[in-house]
């Protein structure tokens, strides 16, 4: 397999400005979601690749606090909409985290930035 020639940007770094995006899906949006992961036709490692080639940096872990897996995306890449960003989700299983940043950036705010935390003081 042949490897793809990646360019560095010249200043990638959050500058000590990063934020939390403000997405949490409800009890309400379990239904979209799981019909959405019904229609996903990528293998894991495909969307996986697919989020690395949009300049995502993705973690994962187990978060001991909440007894459950946490994907983390974080977003460097000044030029990109959701520059800055750390965009987090948690599951029993480590690839429905994955799966549920993937449906916050690319089907809930597709192509727009997420909200954040700060953005979000005065609603709800």
């Amino acid at each position: 397999m042949a490897k793809k020639a990646y360019k560095k940007p010249a200043e990638n770094g959050f500058n000590s400005s990063a934020s939390y995006a403000a997405v949490t899906l409800q009890d309400s949006d379990v239904d979209a979601f799981s019909n959405w992961m019904t229609g996903v036709t990528k293998d894991f490692s495909s969307g996986l690749l697919e989020v690395l080639e949009d300049s995502y940096r993705v973690t994962m872990k187990v978060d001991y606090n909440s007894n459950c897996h946490m994907c983390t995306f974080t977003q460097q890449d000044e030029k990109h909409h959701n520059h800055g960003l750390i965009i987090v989700s948690r599951s029993d299983e480590p690839e429905e985290a994955f799966w549920l940043n993937v449906y916050k950036i690319y089907v809930l705010f597709d192509g727009q930035r997420l909200p954040t935390q700060d953005e979000r003081k005065g609603w709800g």
